[in-house]
């Protein structure tokens, strides 16, 4: 069998973050063509600030470098798959020094992504040029290059005149789940709405919007229950009779199963959420906003549009009021199933790895 390896900045043994399970996915996908080594680029502060000074983009260091050069000498590996746009600079060091074929998958438009994260602080300069620069040497050297939607496709070409040749969406892989399980541990929060989302700068403004403007005039029976990496630690600033701030969580399954539905009030970001495909795979009803739809199906069945404060409001207090609603949303699992599973990713993978196997004699 091939050997390639795998680089990534998450960690895939954790898949406590949305950019975490994206990468195990595309981790599992390539191990259905390829016996794969794994690394993940670790750092600590100290070595992230001499990292700027080689132009890599923090936390890849110089000490990544010349342990992945190793790996490779040694290995001879087949192809070179980087989990991130942000190593550039060794995407270019690799296509001149070893001619393997290299994929190169993009979670967001990193320039774009770092502009959200810090916002007005001046920081933010020096980052942005490093991501500029390395997410440009990705697209040029890199033998293919994949995309999560075709906002992100264009903003590419918009910035850097290069088009990613694929779009491969957030998925998950389809597992049996006991839809109708009814956790009594929950009983007390019941019925609540659900909001998942680690903690980040844009998942805590959404979170905090949505507590402050649309929970007061929601049906007064109803809770609002948030879970996500870190968000245990905001608990103070998310304080209402009707808001449990429970951060993070060993297993989240009962947790969508026994809501009524789901909300994502994103406002600000790039990429896309991969929280909505979890969603719809436990059948849940979603109420969110254009950025959280995001190369997502809007329905207005599964997946329903409101973009201010009204409109969330109007549209959970129809369905929370109709005692005929479900929990379980077929609509949404079906929707789950045909565009977001991992059955259908595996389809455009295998397309992709038979670009990247006719381009190989071409490298080499």
């Amino acid at each position: 069998m091939k050997k390639s390896l795998f680089i990534t900045f998450n960690n895939i043994f954790s898949r406590q973050t949305g950019g975490e399970q994206c990468s195990y996915r595309n981790l599992n996908l390539l191990l259905k063509y390829y016996e794969v080594d794994t690394y993940i680029v670790k750092s600590n502060k100290l070595t992230k600030f001499f990292s700027s000074l080689f132009l890599f983009f923090p936390p890849f260091t110089y000490k990544n470098w010349k342990e992945l050069d190793e790996m490779i000498f040694k290995n001879s590996y087949d192809l070179i798959f980087f989990d991130s746009s942000l190593c550039g600079i060794f995407v270019k060091h690799i296509h001149n020094k070893f001619k393997i074929p290299i994929i190169c998958f993009y979670h967001n438009v990193e320039y774009d992504y770092l502009s959200v994260r810090f916002g007005k602080r001046l920081i933010k300069y020096p980052y942005l040029f490093l991501a500029k620069l390395n997410e440009e040497l990705s697209l040029k050297y890199s033998t293919i290059n994949i995309v999560l939607n075709e906002r992100d496709k264009k903003r590419f070409f918009k910035l850097y005149k290069i088009a990613p040749q694929y779009i491969l969406p957030i998925s998950f892989i389809n597992h049996k789940i006991n839809f109708f399980n009814n956790n009594k541990n929950l009983s007390y929060y019941k019925p609540y709405i659900l909001f998942v989302g680690s903690l980040n700068r844009s998942n805590y403004e959404a979170a905090k919007w949505f507590v402050f403007n649309v929970m007061p005039f929601l049906n007064n029976n109803i809770n609002l229950i948030i879970v996500g990496h870190g968000f245990e630690n905001k608990k103070n600033d998310l304080k209402a009779s009707n808001v449990f701030v429970l951060g993070s969580v060993e297993v989240l399954n009962d947790y969508y199963i026994s809501s009524e539905c789901v909300v994502s009030p994103i406002f600000e970001g790039c990429g896309m959420k991969v929280k909505i495909a979890e969603a719809l795979m436990y059948g849940k009803t979603i109420f969110g906003t254009r950025e959280a739809f995001e190369g997502y199906i809007i329905d207005n069945s599964s997946t329903i549009l409101c973009n201010d404060d009204n409109e969330f409001i109007n549209n959970l207090n129809n369905f929370l009021n109709d005692p005929d609603r479900k929990v379980f949303n077929e609509n949404s699992r079906k929707l789950f199933e045909e565009k977001y599973s991992f059955s259908v990713t595996e389809k455009i993978f295998a397309d992709i790895i038979k670009h990247v196997e006719n381009n190989e004699n071409s490298l080499r």
